[in-house]
């Protein structure tokens, strides 16, 4: 078992005890604990954010980003804070782009035109307000990550080689898309959480292969779909 699913399992555990002895005593001694929860909802989100960033495999951008929202959200539920989410949403989408544009290798979109492939190893994709193709032809290929803002990216990885037995790509989709195609003898594991959105895969063509790599496929998804293809439009 790999340390981002121990990680990940004891904080998921040590939760759930916590949230059990809480109902017991509430239940034995009338305590009406749970009348206020209303106000304390942001926790999971804060919760959420904890666990993506104390994970080794964890995607620590949308962990850092899903936390920050739980404190915000958390401190108006409790009326530390006088603004509502209109006052946050904007200055918050601003922000957002403006640090996109100052990474240092900022990912452009191709306005779904295919570019050149690349040799690259690790996939590194940010893509907000465009949409683009991106195609790998790496002969070790370690895994990677996809972050996509009000936008759309398909990921071909058909043509990529790997010395790797298990690699592991985090994909997160806020009002967006990612298409992704992979080799079709590797095996795919995908996990995450689906808000408003959904993860399917719909590939028909696999081909049994004892000795191909693991794909652990780790996700987010916020009003928009990932979406796990044979082949690439």
């Amino acid at each position: 078992m790999s340390r981002s699913n121990l990680s990940q399992k004891k904080v998921i555990a040590i939760v759930l005890i916590v949230l059990a002895v809480l109902i017991f005593l509430n239940n034995v001694f009338d305590w009406h604990f749970f009348a206020s929860l209303n106000k304390l909802w942001p926790l999971l989100l804060i919760l959420f954010g904890l666990v993506h960033l104390i994970s080794t495999h964890g995607n620590k951008t949308l962990g850092t980003i899903v936390l920050v929202l739980g404190i915000i959200f958390q401190l108006i539920a409790l009326n530390s804070l006088h603004f509502n989410f209109t006052d946050l949403f904007w200055p918050a989408l601003l922000l957002i782009l403006g640090v996109s544009l100052l990474r240092k290798n900022p990912v452009q979109g191709t306005s779904s035109k295919e570019g050149a492939p690349s040799g690259k190893d690790i996939l590194d994709h940010f893509g907000i307000f465009s949409g683009s193709k991106q195609t790998f032809v790496s002969q070790d290929f370690k895994g990677g990550s996809c972050n996509v803002l009000f936008g759309g990216v398909q990921i071909d990885l058909k043509a990529v080689k790997t010395n790797q037995k298990e690699l592991t790509i985090n994909l997160s989709a806020l009002f967006g898309g990612i298409d992704l195609a992979v080799p079709n003898t590797w095996k795919v594991n995908a996990k995450g959480t689906p808000i408003l959105g959904g993860f399917t895969d719909n590939r028909k063509d696999i081909t049994s292969d004892p000795e191909a790599p693991v794909l652990e496929i780790h996700y987010f998804v916020f009003c928009g779909g990932i979406s796990l293809v044979d082949d690439l439009k």
